[in-house]
């Protein structure tokens, strides 16, 4: 007899055609949505301290920078992992914002896959697990953590939670050293981008329950090997969060209870939740920062103490009928404990961001709970096409307030009114573009929200200041900054700088000192000061400051050109002539240092060194008289009679 090759049953062929099916609708529809941001830029919170003005990630992989990352805390908390993939988007596209973009989507579209992979591979469920990560990955709470460069950290923990609830789920079901190993790397590599995956070990203790169904609510004895099973993870959890606590605690981003009290904190708990579901469910009005309430909301308060009560309650109910809807609600509920207001991070109330995990279990209870109810599948196929279509809609217009710093900021003030926030960065933005009755106007808004802020006053000085709009006011700024930051030399710098401007250069100079007694290698003190003296003809002492200010910045052009102007009217003409040399080849495409070099070269009878500079110059700028007529007076004097 012949034999005859065994077939692959129609329905296993059917299945994994649905399995692909699904992740390449999950992962290019992610990428279709949002590839938008590719033309967007850097947005001027958080980006310039995470990326474009980093030192450390600017250096791309190095050793160094890499010694750094896995380091430091400094920032806000431990996360090497998220910190080599912003290096590693600079050795890709450098400073192209879109690139940094891309590489944010590109992590989210996998995590969705890899969503559905884990629900998939636990329940068993394809069109259910299809819908939850369809509604992770556009739902336009989500916008934030994907289209916020900085948030980087978000999209890879999501990325290496879904990894490790994928590998938990394999090893539940087949067991293995290799899936429980899968876990470990997973959740360590989580904690390494983002220590909100700490919540994962409950996590897993809730997918025993359903849908897993490891252990009965009546047995006892299945839940104490459960928690020795996740004893790794425990432990791994006791040190991510005491690392956090210390980190954020060091770098002052934790609030204290002398500036929120316990009570008012837990009072912005059921306020939170609330804001989460309502958000949930009606995605409108979203903002990338949602300022606290200086006053108790006390009906805010209230609501959300009743919704997470009686959704508490609702779940408790359903534990042996539903326990998808117990596990859901809980999932939620906890997976925001860390970020829900307990211990207080930053000045916001709610953040878009926080719901990136967290809304994953209210979906399953939605998802599951309406395929429950709804038994036909092309009414429930409609209703999912329904719900999605509008995901998609919103999150594309979500997406577009991304766009730049100050499309996002004004968009914000439109959605949630003053904050200081919002004003103060984007009156940054008006003030880097010269921009400065705008931005005073702002800051002056930002400083009745927040009137003791020594870098919002430091800016609106800066703003009065540059914009000639009150030497009076931006003085006051310059002085209240310097007494309530009395480390930072700015503020007294450019108060010595206003001094100077209005006549009263004497009451400057003290001041310049005081700036470099404050931080001795602060450049700009030095260089100021070295300006003022010298119109003040004390060229010496103008001398010394120049020099000072050169070592701390050696290439500086002006700096260079003060101390040349200086030696020279100090009538050493020929070191004056040789620092002009030196700094014509320093900044060759620069045609003033090329023109000095040129003239002291001359002066000091180097004809042929002169010749050339002035050569240089006129390729810079062709049309300038004075060189053209020089290059015409060394060309003759260098013709043989």
């Amino acid at each position: 007899m012949k034999e005859t090759s065994k077939s692959v049953p129609e329905d296993a062929v059917a299945l994994r055609r649905g399995i692909v099916g699904a992740w390449m609708v999950l992962v290019l529809g992610t990428l279709a949505l949002f590839a938008p941001v590719g033309e967007f830029a850097f947005v001027n919170y958080d980006d310039n301290v995470f990326v474009y003005e980093n030192p450390h990630v600017l250096a791309g992989f190095t050793a160094d920078s890499v010694r750094w990352a896995f380091t430091s805390a400094d920032i806000d908390y431990w996360r090497p992992l998220c910190w080599l993939s912003h290096m590693l988007d600079v050795e890709l596209f450098g400073l192209n914002a879109g690139g940094h973009h891309l590489m944010s989507v590109l992590i989210h579209a996998l995590a969705a896959g890899m969503l559905f992979s884990f629900l998939r591979q636990m329940t068993g469920r394809l069109g259910g697990s299809f819908m939850v990560a369809a509604l992770f990955a556009w739902h336009p709470l989500h916008v934030e953590s994907v289209a916020w460069i900085a948030e980087r950290k978000d999209v890879l923990c999501g990325l290496f939670w879904f990894a490790a609830l994928y590998f938990y789920a394999r090893y539940a079901r087949t067991g293995g050293a290799g899936n429980y190993a899968g876990l470990l790397i997973a959740f360590v590599a989580g904690l390494m981008s983002k220590p909100m995956i700490i919540t994962l070990p409950f996590q897993l203790l809730l997918l025993d329950l359903w849908p897993l169904r490891r252990v009965r609510l009546e047995r006892g004895d299945p839940w104490r090997r459960l928690l020795l099973e996740k004893l790794p993870l425990f432990v791994l959890v006791l040190a991510a969060c005491a690392m956090t606590y210390l980190a954020q605690h060091q770098v002052g981003t934790v609030a204290s209870t002398d500036s929120l009290t316990i009570g008012r904190r837990l009072l912005n708990v059921p306020e939170a939740y609330l804001t989460y579901l309502w958000k949930m469910v009606f995605p409108i009005s979203l903002a990338v920062f949602y300022p606290l309430n200086v006053a108790v909301n006390w009906t805010g308060s209230g609501l959300g103490l009743l919704a997470v009560t009686g959704g508490s309650w609702f779940a408790l109910s359903r534990l042996r009928t539903s326990p998808f809807v117990f596990v859901g609600w809980c999932w939620f509920v906890g997976t925001l404990v860390p970020v829900v207001g307990l211990v207080q991070v930053g000045a916001q109330r709610a953040a878009d961001r926080y719901t990136y995990i967290a809304l994953v279990g209210l979906f399953m209870v939605a998802v599951w709970g309406i395929g429950g109810m709804i038994r036909d599948t092309g009414r429930r196929r409609l209703l999912a096409g329904v719900v999605l279509a509008v995901c998609l809609v919103r999150t594309h217009f979500q997406i577009d307030h991304w766009r730049d710093g100050r499309t996002l900021f004004r968009h914000a003030l439109s959605v949630t009114g003053d904050s200081h926030l919002a004003l103060y960065n984007l009156a940054r933005l008006h003030l880097t573009d010269g921009e400065f009755v705008e931005a005073a106007d702002l800051l002056r808004r930002a400083e009745r929200l927040l009137p003791n802020s020594p870098e919002l006053l430091l800016n609106l000085g800066t703003a009065l200041h540059e914009g000639r709009i009150s030497a009076d006011e931006a003085e006051r700024c310059y002085r209240d900054a310097a007494l309530l930051d009395p480390d930072n030399p700015a503020p007294i710098n450019n108060l010595a700088n206003l001094l100077s401007e209005t006549g009263r250069a004497e009451a400057a100079l003290p001041l310049y000192l005081e700036a470099q007694r404050r931080a001795p290698r602060y450049f700009r003190a030095f260089f100021n000061q070295a300006g003022l003296l010298m119109d003040l003809k004390r060229l010496a002492e103008a001398e010394v400051a120049y020099r000072k200010a050169l070592e701390l910045e050696p290439k500086d052009l002006k700096t260079r050109t003060g101390l040349i102007d200086v030696v020279n009217q100090l009538g050493r003409v020929p070191e004056a002539a040789a620092l002009a040399e030196e700094t014509a080849r320093l900044h060759p495409d620069n045609f003033e240092a090329n023109y000095n070099a040129a003239a002291l070269a001359e002066a000091v009878g180097r004809a042929g060194a002169a010749l050339g500079f002035y050569e240089r110059a006129l390729q810079i700028n062709p049309g300038f008289p004075p060189a053209i007529e020089a290059v015409a007076r060394l060309r003759g004097a260098r013709r043989p009679l």
